[in-house]
């Protein structure tokens, strides 16, 4: 190691202390320690308390949409699909019902660009799920829109 016997003992010494704390620390964790069971009163009052804070905002519901796609194939291609934008606090909800035609349009617009291949996997799904979101907010000028749910979404 070093050359040095007395230099050589204290690291060893060291070293085999560093080892002995460490599986002292283990073997207290593992057998000695208890973790407390949860209090189950507690937790439902936590739970209850927590629940009364979360404010969930109404989601506006979109008419339902049939929107053509494109196909590389002579056969007609579209997409059946019922949206619900979710804002972050209720009050937009006037807002979004005044711009509703744009959004229409906006959702049309962006999905007819995609193809029915990618519409029918789950990443193409999540995909069209954010361009509509940044699309709605494109147009609402803010960030209005938190979630975008289909209740319907039939690629045929």
């Amino acid at each position: 190691m070093t050359g040095n016997v007395m230099v050589d003992k204290i690291i060893a010494g060291l070293s085999a202390l560093a080892t002995a704390g460490c599986l002292g620390v283990f073997i207290y964790a593992l057998f000695f320690s208890v973790r407390p069971l949860p209090n189950e009163d507690f937790e439902k009052a936590d739970l209850l308390e927590n629940g009364r804070k979360m404010v969930y905002s109404e989601a506006f519901k979109m008419d339902k949409m049939t929107i053509n796609l494109k196909s590389q194939s002579r056969r007609l291609r579209f997409l059946d699909v019922i949206i619900y934008l979710v804002p972050f606090t209720s009050e937009k909800l006037d807002a979004l019902e005044e711009s509703k035609s744009q959004i229409n349009d906006s959702v049309i617009d962006i999905t007819s660009r995609m193809s029915p291949n990618d519409l029918n996997t789950i990443a193409g799904k999540i995909l069209l799920e954010e361009r509509i979101k940044k699309g709605v907010n494109r147009i609402l000028h803010g960030p209005f829109i938190k979630e975008v749910y289909f209740s319907k979404f039939v690629v045929q």
